[in-house]
């Protein structure tokens, strides 16, 4: 399970229903991803 990081949950606020924030924590969730990535590609060769 990948949880979200501090920048992420910076991005999200405290509400996560904010549509406001909907934009930056999609930024900051794909951002995220793209660092894990290189850690998670062992899974899928």
């Amino acid at each position: 399970m990948i949880n979200a990081d501090a920048v992420s949950l910076e991005a999200i606020g405290v509400n996560p229903l904010d549509p406001g924030a909907r934009a930056p924590a999609a930024r900051a969730a794909r951002d995220q991803g793209c660092r894990l990535a290189a850690e998670l590609d062992i899974f899928w060769d």
